[in-house]
């Protein structure tokens, strides 16, 4: 027969977010862990109840503090992103680091990137691959990516591109696009065996149909050049804007030259300079170097132009980007919780 809590995480589970709360609400405040956790995702998510990061932040701590792995996780995730609590890394690792000692997966992987980037405290490569192994045996594939990756990079280990693909490989077919489209680079590219652009179109894409941008660059890439996929530059500006529409650069850079020459699409020179435009913007962030050659390429485009398209270029390119932040900027649809 079940209890309280079970009927409630029922309850919760299947939408109905009434009856949840007034059977998690009395037992939170007897001070069972699991009801404090699950009340304080339905805060964190606004289920039923106005969003309230706050009180999240308060429940979960209430349940992390009795050792409950998954409340520590929430609220390592809290203090990571600032979300009721006052942003600290620092606390996300302690926090993140009690609920992997109880091999909690998802936070192994948490902690092991905050080691790899150096947040709350040194960069320390092993100790992220100490912690990205840990997820990994338990079949976490964004681990399983990063153990490829540190591989690739030789960061924490000798670099070793076979090894890499072998962990890329493994996250790949649990559906991983990141590691699918790593993957795919991989094979396309590796400079210490034999490489396979046929299996390398296969993984980039099974990426891209994921909307995984950087895959859908590759597939432009492949189509523009004739490497490894026959010369089409038709597919090529398709896979281009499908990369463009989700803020890839180099494939907004791409796209600009194709709509400026009319290879593949139809010229259009407004939507060449409003693309070349948003690359530049891009571009000043991750490449100078890239920034000037976008900034070069509008300038010289902007001269065959009359202002008045040059000025529909830039409000095209000022709307797609308000619209990218404003989607950036929404609130998450999730905690990201655990119940």
């Amino acid at each position: 027969m079940s209890g309280t809590f079970e009927i409630a995480d029922a309850a919760h589970r299947r939408g109905a977010y009434g009856t949840a709360i007034a059977l998690l609400r009395p037992l939170a405040e007897q001070g069972d862990a699991r009801a404090q956790t699950s009340l304080g995702a339905i805060h964190a998510n606004g289920q039923g109840i106005p969003q309230d990061y706050v009180r999240a932040a308060e429940l979960y701590r209430l349940a992390a503090l009795q050792g409950l792995a998954p409340a520590q996780f929430n609220l390592a995730t809290m203090h990571y992103n600032g979300l009721g609590v006052t942003q600290n890394y620092a606390e996300a690792l302690t926090w993140y680091r009690l609920a992997a000692e109880q091999n909690l997966a998802v936070a192994q992987f948490n902690l092991g990137v905050m080691y790899a980037s150096g947040q709350g405290t040194a960069r320390d490569y092993g100790e992220a691959l100490r912690w990205y192994a840990a997820a990994a045996q338990q079949g976490h594939a964004n681990a399983q990516a990063g153990i490829g990756g540190l591989h690739a990079l030789g960061l924490g280990v000798p670099k070793n591109f076979n090894e890499a693909a072998k962990w890329y490989r493994l996250a790949a077919e649990q559906g991983n696009a990141a590691a699918q489209h790593s993957l795919g680079d991989l094979l396309a590219n590796n400079p210490e065996g034999p490489q396979d652009l046929g299996e390398a179109v296969t993984w980039y894409r099974r990426a891209a149909e994921q909307q995984f941008a950087a895959a859908q660059f590759a597939l432009g890439f492949l189509s523009d050049t004739g490497r490894g996929l026959p010369q089409d530059f038709k597919a090529a500006a398709q896979w281009y804007e499908r990369a463009a529409q989700r803020g890839h650069p180099d494939a907004q850079f791409n796209l600009a030259a194709l709509l400026e020459e009319g290879e593949g699409v139809a010229q259009n020179l407004v939507r060449a300079l409003m693309w070349y435009t948003l690359a530049e913007r891009a571009y000043a962030i991750s490449s100078p170097q890239n920034c000037t050659l976008a900034k070069s390429s509008a300038r010289s485009l902007s001269q065959r132009m009359p202002p008045l398209q040059i000025r529909e270029a830039q409000i095209r390119a000022d709307k797609w980007e308000s619209s990218k932040l404003a989607a950036v900027n929404a609130p998450p649809a999730d905690g990201g919780t655990r119940h």
